[in-house]
């Protein structure tokens, strides 16, 4: 394993966008109008590591708030990280397109943000995770060979934070996944 700094720019960004959109638009347009810049770049490089890497990119996790979620248990007041972990469908070895893997990915975060599905799966983590605490057992998320887990800072400027210090600073979020 080794690490790889890599950097694209707004413009380059906005192209792949544009280009992914032109090919999935006559297929779901519902779908389609809601493809993120973020859906876009996180299927650019699930298609990059299936064709480099040995195995395949099978599934896309993807950190996401529900704060904003229509959910009768979100209250705007309420302090914390009201996150949950977005599955995308699992992903054919076959399947290398840019714009698939865009549509699967937007499909998912569609499906998961129903204040139903958000309530029926923080009442089963919070169950599990409860009867975990009172057993003395904590939880690991083990990383797992075939998943690309996703926490994007993408939408956030940290250039505007200086955390206490006057020079500029930079922010990196970490993780223990082999493809976080």
């Amino acid at each position: 394993m080794a690490r790889v700094d890599w950097r694209i720019s707004t413009g380059h960004l906005e192209v792949l966008r544009d280009m992914v959109l032109e090919a999935v638009s006559d297929h779901d347009n519902k779908v389609a109008a809601k493809i993120t810049t973020q859906d876009c770049l996180t299927a650019y490089i699930v298609n990059v590591l299936n064709r480099c890497l040995g195995s395949s990119i099978h599934m896309i996790t993807n950190a996401a708030s529900y704060r904003h979620s229509d959910a009768p248990f979100v209250h705007p007041d309420v302090a914390g990280n009201l996150i949950y972990i977005v599955r995308s469908e699992v992903m054919p070895p076959y399947s290398k397109g840019v714009g698939t893997i865009a549509t699967v990915i937007r499909k998912s975060i569609i499906e998961w943000r129903q204040a139903v599905f958000i309530s029926n799966w923080m009442s089963a983590a919070s169950y599990l995770m409860h009867a975990a605490a009172l057993e003395g057992k904590q939880h690991f998320f083990l990383p797992q060979p075939d998943v690309l887990a996703v926490n994007s800072n993408l939408s956030l400027d940290w250039r505007v934070v200086n955390f206490g210090f006057p020079e500029p600073s930079q922010f990196f979020t970490s993780g223990v996944s082999k493809f976080y």
